[in-house]
């Protein structure tokens, strides 16, 4: 490919990155942010946009990756790749393996929740000890487009439809959720970096896989730009989401009679 149109795709990414983390406020000159980082593509494309970012904007990174241990030797790879990721961008990096207890069954939740729950547990654990500011994760518009069809499937209101949120309790923040999957391969490829394969995310035995592969592509056919449609469907019920909770709480406010005694 020419060196122009690597250019261009590398722009083409930046400029959306830049364009949601100036919109909603996502992140601050001076501030300490941990990237959860899988060694997937996705992630993997978070900490090398927001490297490039560190010194203009007084940034401090530092990488946290949880090894769930149950890919065996996939998992171990995905493990090395973040530490050699790390040294490669000169970061430091906190790496923590799964116990049994973080993933043991239990009546409620699915495995992919608990792990999730357990994730998010760590990110946390890393960010108060290292006194950081903000988690960003490498969620994209693909991430966000199967979360609503998901929630759609099972039925749901403004919260499903809403979707991922862009930032949640002003701490966790996604840079990534206007950018496609497509977008974040071709700038990777541009950029000439590497990143892991999950052979899970094949697995027809998990709900997103199945919205990924067969229904994504069947919608396709109908709307060419689907992904992107249910990503602004999302943005939209999120703001108005935010709307009526504003005018619920300022609705309440107003009924409260004052305490007479």
């Amino acid at each position: 490919m020419p060196h122009h149109d690597h250019q261009n795709l590398t722009e083409h990414l930046l400029t959306r990155v830049h364009a949601t983390i100036a919109r909603y406020g996502l992140i601050q000159p001076g501030e300490h942010i941990v990237i959860g980082a899988s060694g997937g593509p996705d992630s993997t494309c978070l900490a090398a946009v927001i490297h490039g970012c560190m010194e203009k904007w007084d940034l401090t990174l530092h990488l946290a990756h949880f090894n769930y241990g149950t890919r065996g030797k996939e998992s171990e790879a995905d493990e090395l790749f973040v530490r050699n990721l790390a040294q490669k961008l000169n970061l430091t990096v906190s790496i923590e393996r799964a116990t049994a207890n973080d993933l043991a069954s239990s009546t409620h939740g699915s495995f992919q929740a608990r792990a999730r729950t357990a994730r998010y547990r760590f990110f946390e654990r890393v960010a108060q000890q290292r006194g950081a500011h903000k988690i960003a994760t490498g969620h994209t518009a693909d991430d966000q487009a199967e979360t609503v069809l998901m929630w759609m499937l099972r039925g749901t209101g403004l919260t499903g439809l809403a979707g991922i949120p862009v930032q949640r309790c002003r701490k966790i923040i996604r840079p990534l959720i206007a950018v496609t999957r497509t977008d974040v391969l071709a700038y990777l490829n541009a950029k000439h970096l590497a990143f892991q394969t999950d052979s899970t995310n094949d697995d027809p035995v998990y709900l997103r896989n199945r919205v990924r592969h067969d229904l994504i592509p069947l919608l396709q056919t109908y709307n060419p730009q689907i992904r992107r449609s249910l990503s602004q469907l999302s943005e939209i019920v999120s703001e108005d989401e935010k709307i009526l909770s504003t005018m619920m709480r300022q609705a309440f406010q107003d009924i409260l009679v004052p305490s007479q005694d």
